[in-house]
């Protein structure tokens, strides 16, 4: 009965002033084949943390902290 069963996936990211390696850090999530779910939440980053979080994907919502 189990094989029907959907999996989803919930993944969460604290980050803080880390937009030269936030990319790389969601692609590697998102090569699973799973219903995957990112919720990145960004500690105050001075940096463009949040503004690359927001050019990459649409299921990618950056909250902050």
């Amino acid at each position: 009965m189990l094989s029907n069963f959907q999996t989803k996936v919930s993944v969460i990211i604290v980050t803080w002033n880390n937009e030269r390696d936030i990319i790389r850090c969601v692609d590697s999530i998102l090569k699973y084949e799973h219903d995957i779910e990112i919720i990145v939440v960004d500690n105050n980053s001075q940096d463009n943390t949040v503004n690359v979080l927001k050019k990459v994907n649409s299921i990618i919502n950056p909250n902050k902290n």
